[in-house]
């Protein structure tokens, strides 16, 4: 269980962030559309604007937003792995591993 959550997790929420830090596009060629709300995104927009007070305190205040932000995401993402996506997985496996019971051919 835990490796498969594991990889899920990766995939579905930390490769987008690890491909936008490392600037790797999400698309060969000019994108159709900006997103605008990504998780990326979210956490920028704690940094103070150039007209706003900057201080180390405030860098520091602002930070631990993002932190409890992206932690919030995290841990939201993983309970419904753990609760929806898991349960449901099985079903799937269940139900592939019983289809030559319903089709001799298993299609």
């Amino acid at each position: 269980m835990l490796n498969a959550l594991y990889y899920k997790l990766y995939r579905d929420f930390m490769e987008h962030i690890d491909a936008i830090d490392n600037g790797i596009s999400v698309s060969i060629g000019e994108p159709r559309y900006h997103i605008s709300t990504t998780l990326s995104s979210r956490v920028g927009r704690f940094n103070p604007a150039w007209n706003e007070p900057q201080s180390p305190d405030i860098f520091n205040d602002q930070f631990s937003k993002a932190m409890a932000l992206t932690g919030s995401e995290f841990l939201s993402h993983l309970d419904s792995l753990k609760g929806a996506w898991w349960p449901a997985r099985s079903i799937v496996i269940e139900a592939l591993d019983k289809r030559f019971d319903i089709v001799p051919e298993g299609k």
